[in-house]
């Protein structure tokens, strides 16, 4: 496993405890234990930059992957953006140049599903060829034979592209690719329920810049108790979580300037908040929450609060 960054800032917004693919097939996502499920809800695109000031950011240069000798691609999960407009008014926007350099030079969302999260694709090295297919529900259960899915991608030459997908099983599309080296790739994106943390297979690499990794076990419930108190915190890999059984979604950064350390900037049915992140223990039981402004999980601001699992 790659080392991950270790300071970050986290965005939040509200999206449903229950997710759909573009399939229409429901994606587990349970809600914080004793906490009803909620009713499904249509994520939100981050679109605006948030009333509450993010610390400044450091931008940690572009991810190089550790490749295998059969590597062919890299994803990167960028997030939930629906359009090109909604990216780039991301107040994360810089950091993702940053992270993938070659996304400055893309202008539109190369293949789109209609549903999903937002991934960079990149091939290992030149002459690659590249095709991606639609994959359906249909196909999955051996009603529909896969040959019948559209092709929504195809190139001898793969550039990097932004693709939006679901990867809630079964999966959205199918990936084929061959390098000039012979490898070839043939993979259906998903996730693993439990963590939504994507399944990769031999010739991908996944890239996401995700740093609460190295703080917390995704999928795993955090709770915390401050001033007769008690908060859950949950992270997911695909940068979702729950804070109090409310659902949102989260984006992690190094800071710089005066604010150096960990920020988290979050916003759950319209409230912000912001904290700084530190403490974590090397078998991830705990790690500490400093408000700075918004929740302050009953501690009040400028006392860190101590968050572990069981």
């Amino acid at each position: 496993m790659k080392t991950r960054q270790f300071i970050a800032t986290l965005a939040l917004v509200s999206l449903p405890a229950l997710t759909f693919g573009c399939n229409g097939q429901a994606g587990k996502q349970t809600a914080a234990p004793g906490k009803a499920e909620h009713d499904q809800e249509k994520a939100e695109s981050v679109t605006a930059r948030p009333a509450i000031t993010l610390p400044e950011i450091l931008l940690p240069g572009p991810i190089d992957p550790i490749w295998e000798d059969n590597g062919i691609l890299a994803l990167g999960r960028i997030g939930r953006f629906d359009n090109m407009e909604s990216l780039r008014h991301s107040p994360f926007y810089k950091l993702y140049c940053s992270c993938y350099p070659e996304l400055e030079g893309i202008n539109e969302i190369t293949v789109d599903t209609g549903c999903g999260d937002l991934w960079i694709i990149r091939p290992r090295m030149e002459n690659t060829s590249l095709a991606i297919n639609e994959y359906t529900f249909a196909m999955f259960a051996g009603e529909t034979p896969e040959s019948d899915g559209r092709v929504l991608y195809r190139t001898e030459n793969a550039p990097a592209i932004l693709v939006r997908m679901a990867a809630d099983d079964p999966g959205t599309i199918r990936i084929n690719a061959v390098n000039d080296e012979g490898y070839s790739l043939s993979w259906i994106p998903t996730q693993d329920p439990r963590t939504n943390l994507l399944r990769i297979p031999d010739g991908a690499e996944d890239i996401t810049f995700e740093v609460m990794q190295g703080f917390a076990e995704m999928g795993t419930d955090y709770t915390a108790t401050a001033g007769g108190k008690q908060a859950t915190l949950r992270f997911y890999g695909d940068k979702q979580l729950y804070l109090n059984g409310q659902p949102g979604t989260y984006e992690a950064f190094h800071t710089q300037g005066e604010n150096i350390g960990i920020a988290i900037y979050f916003n759950i049915q319209g409230a912000e908040s912001l904290a700084y992140v530190g403490g974590a223990t090397e078998d991830y039981r705990s790690f500490t929450l400093t408000p700075a402004a918004g929740e302050d999980f009953g501690a009040g601001k400028g006392k860190a609060v101590t968050f572990g699992r069981k």
